[in-house]
């Protein structure tokens, strides 16, 4: 795994984060769809979402492991079709963890799934060939984590 360590990130310092993000989207010509998605989010998922950021972020830092699991990939051939992860972290008291966001999963990547696929509600989805499937489906998560002054890794699959 590779980290590109941050700093710690309080909670209402990423609450914050979110709320500008949201104002952003709505602004965009390009995040309009997304804004329409995500503009019902009440001050609870910000919350929520903000404590998983700051929980995986305090993970890195802490040097617990975070790590992706393949839900799903596709059957024959695995060069075809899409493979579908989700991260997950170990906390402060040793228990595995999933992250999740709520809503805000789909602005940091993640893909809504159909009920009866048999996927969780959100997972997040890779497609490509040649380079890791991990990175470019767990990428948006880091990325943003990065741009709010936390930490930037590219985890590998357990």
């Amino acid at each position: 795994m590779y980290i590109q360590k941050g700093k710690r990130i309080q909670s209402v310092t990423i609450q914050k984060a979110i709320l500008k993000t949201l104002k952003e989207l709505g602004k965009s010509h390009w995040g309009k769809g997304l804004y329409q998605k995500l503009k019902h989010m009440t001050m609870g998922d910000i919350r929520r979402a903000a404590n998983a950021l700051k929980e995986l972020n305090d993970a890195l830092l802490d040097g617990r492991s975070v790590f992706a699991v393949c839900d799903k990939y596709p059957p024959g051939n695995l060069d075809t079709g899409s493979h579908h992860f989700s991260i997950y972290y170990i906390t402060k008291e040793g228990k595995t963890c999933c992250f999740w966001a709520g809503p805000f999963m789909e602005k940091l990547g993640a893909n809504k799934n159909k009920m009866e696929s048999g996927l969780k509600y959100f997972t997040f989805r890779s497609g490509v060939i040649g380079m890791s499937r991990v990175l470019d489906a767990t990428d948006g998560v880091f990325t943003y984590l990065r741009s709010i002054g936390g930490c930037y890794a590219q985890i590998e699959i357990l």
